[in-house]
Formats: structure tokens, C-alpha cells, sequence
């Protein structure tokens, strides 16, 4: 009879140790919130194994997975890009980094449809841009990526990614590694996709491996890099017709300092390094806008004047990031640039309100 009773409960424990071991930390983490994906914003994703959605790519280093739902077929959020281009639409490439990713392309271009008469075209936005890119990335793009697009103007905001530690070799000095993962790898990034206990082990690994490594003071794309990439930007996509609109990548460093985890994550040697180096990676940017002919959005000045109150609430706590009211912001102010320098269409209507 004890031993009928213990092969029930033998498994039954086990059960409960299961839930106790890996059910009860998993409901814990999701209420408190915790989500890991390191440096999704900034890092390239060889350095780190949190990075699901990536895979490796020989001239852009990285990419989205175009397997995600939300991954068009070239590695770029949003949807397909229709092509060729319908009659009567205008096309605007953007190519950025995480803060363009973040959703203002498609914003832009609704608020450019707002305005538009009944004779004026339809407004397209495409998003080349992918969390941790540089100006490395967008420069590939301009060579190899846009000119099947069929763009009609191109956006451009790059810069805080080309400033951080490289923790490596520069960009344009890396070798994607190309590699195929096994089922069991895949189901094991589709756990780690899911699962906030995963995430927590692996930022626990990720701690652990960089603890006691020296910190480099290369980074990713250096200033002189910076402005060449710019440069070939700009000269690549007006010698495919379409002009190039850059933009100063603003923040809220300047007035509220760089935080702290900046440092802690091995992006920045220090916090006061941060701002120096954003403010000289924007003037690069007024630089080649002036020496090119480009247009320049100026961002940087035209928040800095905005009100502390106000700054506060267009950034996310790290101070680079739009929160949803800086995403709206920059749309209105990038729509707005465009129809004042006519850079856009002019058949249209007056902006609402």
C-alpha cells in the first residue's frame, strides 16, 4: 500500500517542484514587470545571446528575422514594401536606428496624408532601420538596399550607436558569423522569447561573462567614419534622385545628465563622455548637411529650447529613446520640415488646427 501511495505521489511532487522551481520565479517576474533583451537599443547581437529576433547578415552584420510576423521579407519591421510603386504615391525612405524604429516613419507619413488635397498623392513610408544599427548600416543600405526601393526623398538619424564602445572591433571591421541553427536551438530561442525566468538567466550569464573584462575605449564608428559614412549616404541616394534630409539626434542628456546604466552596460567609458560625444557626432551631421547641399532637421537645438517639463516627457528615462508623446513631437516637426522646404508635394490642403 506505501509503495502504491509513494508511486503517486512521486510524480505529483515532481509536479509541484516544477511549479515551485520554475512556475512561481516565471509569474513573479511577469507581475514585477521584468522583461530582458540587453541592449537591444544599442549592442550588436553576436555580443549578446538575448537577441531572438536578429540573425546574422554578411553586409549588415544584422537584420531582423524575416521568419517574425512583423519582419518583412528584407529584415525590416513593418510590412512589404510594394513594388513596383503604385501611380501617385510618394515614397520616403527613413534609415535610422532604434529611435526611428520606434514608429515615427509611419506617423510622418500619416500626417503628411492629413494635409494633402484631393489631388495630391498618397504618402509611403518605409523603415530601413533596425535597433543597434550605425551609420555603417545605413551607408550598406544606400549601396545595396536602396536604390530597388524606388524612394522619392530619404530621412536619416543615426549617431548614438556610432558613439558607443565598440566592445570589439568597429562596425566596418566585423565578420557577421554566419550560422544554422539546430530545432533544438530554435525552440530554445522561442523559450527564451517567452519566458521572463529564461531572460533573467540569461542576463545573469551575460553579467557574469563581461564581469572582470577590460573596457575598450574604440567605438563602434569613429567621428571620422562618421562623417565619410554620412557623406557616402548622402551622395548614394541623391545620385539615385531622391534628397536626403538628415537629422541631429536629440536628448535630454544635456539637461538631466546620461544615466548611469549607460556605463554599467559598457556603452560609454563614463557619463560625462556621453553628451561631449553626442554633441560632436551632431555637428558632424550640420557639417556634411552644410558641405553637401542636404537638408538639415536640427532636432537637437529645436528640443533643447524646449522646457525642462516638457523635454522630460519626450524622452524615456535613458534620456535617447521617444516616449509617446516625443514619437508624436518629431512626427508633427519632421512632417512640418518637409512641406516648408517643399520637400514633399505641394498639392495640398492647410494642416489641420
Amino acid at each position: 500500500m506505501q509503495a502504491k501511495r509513494a508511486a503517486v505521489l512521486k510524480p505529483l511532487l515532481s509536479v509541484v517542484a516544477v511549479v515551485v522551481v520554475v512556475g512561481l520565479p516565471e509569474l513573479l517576474l511577469r507581475a514585477l514587470g521584468y522583461q530582458y533583451e540587453s541592449g537591444v537599443e544599442f549592442r550588436i547581437p553576436e555580443e549578446d545571446p538575448s537577441f531572438i529576433t536578429y540573425q546574422p547578415d554578411p553586409h549588415l552584420l544584422f537584420k531582423f528575422d524575416p521568419a517574425h510576423p512583423r519582419v518583412n521579407s528584407l529584415g525590416f519591421p513593418d510590412g512589404e514594401v510594394v513594388l513596383p510603386k503604385p501611380p501617385g504615391v510618394f515614397r520616403i525612405l527613413f534609415l535610422g536606428d532604434s529611435c526611428t524604429q520606434q514608429g515615427y516613419p509611419g506617423e510622418v507619413a500619416a500626417r503628411l496624408a492629413e494635409t494633402r488635397g484631393p489631388d495630391g498623392p498618397a504618402f509611403d513610408s518605409v523603415t530601413l532601420a533596425v535597433a543597434g544599427y550605425s551609420s555603417f548600416q545605413g551607408r550598406v543600405i544606400a549601396e545595396r538596399l536602396a536604390g530597388g526601393l524606388e524612394g522619392d526623398l530619404a530621412v536619416v538619424y543615426f549617431g548614438w550607436n556610432d558613439h558607443w564602445l565598440a566592445n570589439g572591433a568597429p562596425d566596418s571591421k566585423r565578420i557577421a558569423v554566419q550560422t544554422e541553427l539546430s530545432r533544438l536551438e530554435r525552440f530554445v530561442r522561442s523559450v527564451h522569447e517567452r519566458s521572463r525566468l529564461m531572460q533573467g538567466l540569461v542576463q545573469l550569464q551575460v553579467g557574469l561573462r563581461r564581469w572582470g573584462d577590460p573596457v575598450s575605449s574604440q567605438l563602434r564608428v569613429p567621428i571620422a567614419e562618421y562623417r565619410s559614412n554620412l557623406e557616402e549616404i548622402e551622395r548614394r541616394l541623391r545620385a539615385l534622385g531622391m534628397p536626403v534630409v538628415l537629422l541631429t539626434a536629440p536628448t535630454s542628456h544635456y539637461l538631466f545628465g546620461a544615466p548611469a546604466s549607460l556605463v554599467q552596460d559598457r556603452f560609454a567609458v563614463d557619463t560625462d563622455s556621453v553628451p561631449r560625444l553626442h554633441r560632436a557626432y551632431n555637428q558632424i551631421a550640420r557639417e556634411v548637411a552644410r558641405e553637401t547641399g542636404a537638408a538639415l532637421l536640427d532636432l537637437e537645438r529645436d528640443l533643447f529650447e524646449l522646457s525642462p517639463r516638457r523635454l522630460s516627457r519626450i524622452f524615456t528615462d535613458d534620456g535617447i529613446h521617444f516616449s509617446d508623446d516625443g514619437i508624436q513631437f518629431v512626427s508633427r516637426r519632421i512632417a512640418r520640415f518637409l512641406r516648408e522646404r517643399g520637400l514633399v508635394p505641394s498639392q495640398a490642403v492647410s494642416p489641420p488646427g
